[in-house]
């Protein structure tokens, strides 16, 4: 039985999401339809009962916020980030995940970094954000690098950090 699944994007010609869930589904021996989803912001609603149709989606930009409002959950990552890329239909039931965090945090695993040290972080946007996070939820002393013109971004981030870590230290 093929499953259906597709991308989601404004700008996608430079997606190598298709090469790599073909080969993900091949290893997997599942048969499958994938499709490239080029979507403008303003024409996302009206592409929302299909995308709930699919088997699963993965999200990028500019939809990875408006999406959510077309989920029925949101795991822990989603939530905290307040951002998806990428929706499973559960029997219906359309979960938005943050996959950026859980790969960040496994690969920081394997290489058995560690998070209670100094931790320098260049730049603090988009997955940025998360790592910075990510980071001072570890207990890391977190030193975030910003151009000049990023400055209320990174005082933003801090911010939010404060607010789920009381005693975190950022520079």
């Amino acid at each position: 039985m093929s499953r259906k699944y597709a991308i989601l994007g404004e700008t996608l010609k430079h997606t190598m999401s298709p090469p790599i869930h073909a080969r993900l589904f091949e290893l997997k021996n599942r048969e499958y339809e994938y499709e490239i989803l080029e979507v403008k912001p303003e024409e996302l609603k009206g592409k929302a009962e299909y995308l709930n149709s699919l088997n699963g989606y993965n999200i990028t930009i500019p939809h990875k916020i408006g999406i959510i409002d077309y989920t029925d959950e949101l795991d822990q990552s989603a939530k905290r980030y307040h951002s998806v890329n990428c929706v499973d239909n559960k029997n219906g039931r359309h979960v938005g995940y943050n996959t950026d965090c859980d790969g960040f945090l496994r690969t920081v695993r394997a290489m058995n970094i560690d998070f209670t040290g100094k931790i320098l972080l260049i730049g603090c946007g988009g997955v940025g954000r998360m790592m910075a996070i990510e980071a001072a939820l570890a207990g890391a002393d977190l030193y975030i690098a910003v151009l000049e013109s990023d400055m209320p971004l990174a005082k933003q981030v801090e911010k939010e950090i404060k607010a789920m870590k009381s005693d975190a230290r950022i520079t």
